[in-house]
């Protein structure tokens, strides 16, 4: 609906802008972690690259590798955030 003359537009909430993090305050990421760019979980696409369950593996969350789409990499090892690290013959850096 459009404003009437001498009226002011509506507030609408505004979303996020894509640089904000829209994880809580209370959760903190160590982001000095590497972290694989195979490995995803869920979490990755609610709340972004830099959501904590990137780093730590949390019980909410279930992880994949891209390149098997299962939970175990090319190397049958589970795939959680702290196994998934420089050394695994699969790792590559994001």
């Amino acid at each position: 609906m459009r404003p009437q003359a001498g009226e002011k537009p509506s507030r609408r909430a505004t979303p996020p802008k894509p640089h904000e993090n829209p994880m809580p305050e209370f959760i903190r990421v160590d982001d000095s972690r590497p972290v694989c760019k195979h490995l995803r979980t869920k979490a990755l696409h609610a709340y972004g690259a830099q959501t904590h369950d990137a780093f730590h593996t949390s019980r909410s969350s279930s992880y994949q590798c891209l390149k098997t789409c299962f939970v175990t990499g090319p190397d049958r090892q589970l795939c959680v955030p702290e196994a998934c690290q420089p050394g695994r013959g699969c790792f590559e850096p994001r």
